[in-house]
């Protein structure tokens, strides 16, 4: 009898260490594969099928949903996520896209585009149900896999910001197949690859400044000692090297509100979140006066502006201008580009670095929202906003810091970088959310942690 107890226990003893062994496995496949998506999304931001990772988490989530009693029975719990404030407004915003459709002038594609903001809206709902169901061990291994795949690409960004893209140079000159066919990229004499544009490494700074504060509260909640003080003034360097070295102003711009945001916050949350709702109020509501105020009083023509500023403050001043033609409900949902190309004579003025135009969007989301949704968009954009600002007020005391300046680095890219309808600019920003709700949930762990 004792024989026969020894071996179910050695048996059991072995069995806990195949477990074991194939859980540690596990946990590295899931870290490596979340490094390599991150370093794709950071690396490639336009070009990776960033759509597609959305589509693809909302069909694993689904899958869960399906085979998981554990996840179906979580998700069950967690009901409110579908019918807290920021997924009511972010639905409402949805709803009134796919109506302003009906009147844009390109109606099909506006629905597409409205189609694919609910998917990324679904995918946020969804990402932070999942998160709340998975296990520490998960957590820590898919939190370590983003951190390494943004550091890895953090070198990237240091290395073609301070080579003038030498990468980029390097591949374009070796594999011809891969060079652009948009000569305004690129700039090639007598064989040889002398000039990259800034249009990809532009984007893969904002994908990166959008990260930053996530992967900060994610290096505090899974490195240890020496690798978490590395790895914060690692952090910290290429955010330097940005400042000093990028020619993407927004981010400049993004990186310096957020880190004065996070301050403040730190000190008093309640003055910070004031200041947030102070200005998201001004930013949604009283963007078209302030356009055009600027426009008009010629900022557009002092010379103290660089370049890329003079013609933002152009293409805002005639967008808002166009805009107050249908204030109400707007020319329609991503009518934008083809009302822009039916503007068959476009005017310059003399002295003017661009022509009086919308362009394909006019680099501002709260000029894109008024022109295209009126101000009925205009003003469930704003809710959605104050929805995420109050929804911060009752994180975690540790969490509420990072989430502020993740809020005003958004606030700020969206204001004079990209446009509304950009799959991979809201990808990017659903992305950012999602590892913020991460390391928001190993800083509750923790804390509780701590406290038991």
């Amino acid at each position: 009898m004792p024989e026969i107890q020894d071996r179910r226990a050695a048996a059991l003893e072995q069995r806990t260490l195949v477990a074991a062994s194939l859980a540690d496995h596990a946990s590295k496949i899931l870290t490596a594969t979340a490094a390599v998506i991150m370093l794709l999304m950071v690396v490639f931001p336009r070009f990776a099928p960033v759509n597609a990772y959305a589509l693809a988490l909302v069909a694993t989530l689904v899958a869960f949903a399906l085979v998981s009693n554990t996840y179906t029975a979580a998700l069950k719990s967690n009901a409110t996520d579908f019918s807290h404030p920021i997924t009511l407004a972010s639905l409402g915003f949805g709803v009134w896209c796919l109506v302003a459709c009906a009147w844009s002038a390109d109606p099909a594609w506006g629905a597409i585009k409205a189609l694919l903001y609910f998917g990324m809206v679904i995918a946020a709902v969804s990402g932070k149900s999942l998160i709340n169901t998975l296990d520490r061990p998960t957590l820590e291994a898919l939190g370590r896999g983003i951190l390494i795949g943004l550091l890895i690409g953090a070198i990237y960004l240091c290395i073609e910001t301070l080579t003038s893209r030498g990468i980029t140079r390097f591949v374009w000159q070796h594999f011809d197949s891969l060079r652009p066919a948009d000569p305004k990229h690129i700039r090639v004499v007598n064989g040889t690859v002398t000039k990259v544009s800034d249009a990809n490494i532009n984007r893969v700074t904002a994908v990166f400044v959008m990260w930053l504060w996530p992967a900060f509260l994610l290096t505090i909640n899974l490195c240890k000692d020496k690798w978490r003080t590395g790895v914060l003034i690692g952090l910290v360097l290429v955010t330097s090297i940005l400042i000093v070295s990028t020619r993407h102003q927004t981010s400049q711009i993004a990186i310096a509100g957020s880190t004065v945001l996070f301050c403040l916050t730190a000190v008093s949350p309640v003055a910070a979140r004031r200041l947030t709702i102070g200005g998201w109020i001004i930013a949604t509501a009283l963007m078209l006066p302030l356009a055009i105020t600027a426009y008009n009083s010629g900022l557009h023509k002092s010379p103290w502006l660089f370049s890329t500023a003079q013609q933002r403050i152009i293409i805002w001043g005639y967008t808002a201008e166009q805009a107050f033609q249908r204030p109400i409900i707007g020319v329609g949902t991503d009518a934008t580009p083809a009302l822009d190309e039916q503007r068959t004579v476009k005017i310059k003025p003399p002295g003017y670095p661009i022509a009086l135009a919308t362009r394909a969007h006019p680099h501002n989301v709260y000029i894109q929202v008024w022109y295209e949704l009126g101000a009925i968009g205009a003003f469930l954009f704003g809710l959605l906003g104050l929805a995420l600002i109050e929804y911060i007020a009752v994180m975690n005391s540790r969490v509420q810091p990072y989430a502020m300046a993740s809020f005003i680095t958004v606030a700020a890219m969206i204001s004079s970088s990209y446009g509304l309808w950009q799959t991979w600019f809201q990808a990017s920003i659903v992305f950012s959310l999602v590892a913020l709700l991460l390391a928001a949930r190993l800083t509750d762990l923790n804390s509780q942690r701590e406290s038991g």
